[in-house]
């Protein structure tokens, strides 16, 4: 199993539709692309402040290694970046991305 983490420092206009299509797209994901098992998308919710300024994230599970490369350049990914982008604040370390 792979963990693909990715942590988001949102702009402070995106509205809750907005999220709402970014987590709708993203959840759209599982079943087109081979050895992606499941997504989660939620805000930020720890109470111990050590957030560095994300405030939202997403979780995906893959299968194994091979499944996670697919998706990197899957072109059903490759539509959900707009969506990523959108609510993504203007600054070069908006987005965080580990794999475990």
């Amino acid at each position: 199993m792979v963990c693909h983490i990715v942590l988001l420092k949102c702009k402070s206009t995106v509205s809750e539709e907005d999220f709402r299509q970014l987590e709708a797209a993203l959840q759209g994901l599982v079943g087109k692309i081979p050895g992606l098992q499941q997504v989660m998308f939620n805000k930020n919710t720890s109470p111990e402040g050590k957030h560095q300024g994300y405030t939202h994230g997403f979780y995906m599970m893959f299968e194994n290694l091979t499944a996670r490369d697919v998706y990197l350049t899957h072109p059903e990914h490759q539509q959900v970046k707009p969506f990523i982008r959108n609510v993504l604040a203007d600054e070069s370390e908006a987005l965080l991305v580990i794999d475990l």
